[in-house]
């Protein structure tokens, strides 16, 4: 580089450069899961939101029911995230709870000591060693819309980051005039203590007026998982 700082580990990989920022932890928020619909008529898996303000966060989740994302968008005033479970038997019910660990640019800590401020050419903070920072310790692609695995990583606190869901979403009919009966099939994620697992599970489903051939469907056929070490967040 012909100007500029980089910090390299001993893989070679850099891991502090003056180009781009590092995920520092922002906050932690526990949150309740709860009743809420969705773009057309039907029963929807429990729901859990979180608005924060920010840059451009990323929030990791850790939860004992299955979930996968259902949004991550730009709102007034910040971003909206949330998480939807599977709708009846083993997926969260109303008052259940999923942990959110919120990451983001590094805010300029100020205080007592010595440490490392690093800057971009616009003059903001890319790296603040007063913050502590997303520890990633495993991410992979998993094959299908609705995809299964059994993540080990050994015992351990760890939240998830899913950056492209699996799901296939599909509507029949009875007959040619009949309303569409639609179904949302997911790969859900379930946190342990060694890491987590991946299985299908229902999201929502119910019925829509009819509104013409063909059967309407969408899907995304792989899923990424990011998983970080949350130990002492």
């Amino acid at each position: 580089m012909p100007a500029g700082f980089e910090f390299v580990n001993n893989n070679q990989n850099i891991i502090i450069d003056e180009k781009f920022f590092n995920y520092a932890f922002i906050s932690k928020h526990t949150l309740t899961f709860q009743q809420a619909g969705g773009p057309v008529t039907g029963g929807f898996g429990r729901q859990a939101f979180l608005t924060v303000a920010g840059d451009r966060p990323i929030v990791a989740a850790r939860c004992s029911k299955p979930f996968t994302v259902s949004r991550a968008r730009p709102v007034a005033g910040g971003w909206e995230f949330g998480w939807i479970s599977v709708n009846g038997g083993p997926g969260a019910v109303i008052g259940d709870t999923i942990e959110g660990f919120v990451f983001d640019r590094p805010p300029a800590r100020s205080g007592p000591g010595f440490g490392l401020q690093v800057f971009g050419a616009d003059g903001r903070v890319v790296f603040d060693s007063q913050n502590r920072y997303m520890k990633v310790v495993d991410a992979r692609t998993l094959q299908g819309a609705t995809p299964s695995a059994n993540v080990n990583l050994g015992p351990g606190s760890y939240a998830q980051i899913i950056t492209l869901p699996g799901f296939r979403w599909t509507g029949t009919q009875a007959s040619p005039t009949a309303d569409w009966q639609w179904a949302c099939f997911a790969g859900v994620v379930t946190s342990n203590g060694n890491g987590y697992t991946v299985a299908q599970g229902t999201t929502g489903e119910g019925t829509y007026a009819f509104f013409g051939m063909p059967a309407p469907r969408a899907e995304s056929a792989q899923m990424h998982i990011m998983t970080v070490d949350v130990t002492g967040y």
